[in-house]
């Protein structure tokens, strides 16, 4: 019986030095670029024009939670945002979601 232990103590300890070993050779992911967000908005129809980067950034997130789906849905961009357009109105998207924003917008100062 000892023996047994002895060998399970050693098989753990390896098994233990293994994954250790595995976690140190991972390497991080390579690092994504950085969304293009203009500073300044050129073509805010519906949201004030002197809202912060970060209120009209969080809203433009909730949309992408809400509907499942990624920034260039409504917007002229790529799926990382390393280029992209925001202001052009290319997509029809991008006018259907600011009708609702509008509806939202309505029903809240109700």
């Amino acid at each position: 019986m000892p023996r047994v232990r002895a060998l399970t103590v050693v098989l753990f300890l390896i098994c233990g030095y293994v994954i250790f070993l595995v976690a140190q050779t991972q390497q991080a992911p390579p690092a994504q670029p950085r969304p293009s967000i203009p500073d300044k908005f050129t073509n805010l129809q519906v949201l004030p024009r002197t809202i912060a980067k970060s209120e009209l950034v969080g809203i433009m997130k909730q949309f992408c939670i809400t509907f499942k789906v990624r920034c260039s849905h409504c917007h002229v961009a790529n799926d990382d945002l390393s280029e992209a357009n925001f202001a052009a109105d290319d997509k029809p998207a991008k006018a259907d979601a600011r009708d609702l924003l509008r509806k939202i917008l309505a029903v809240k100062d109700q």
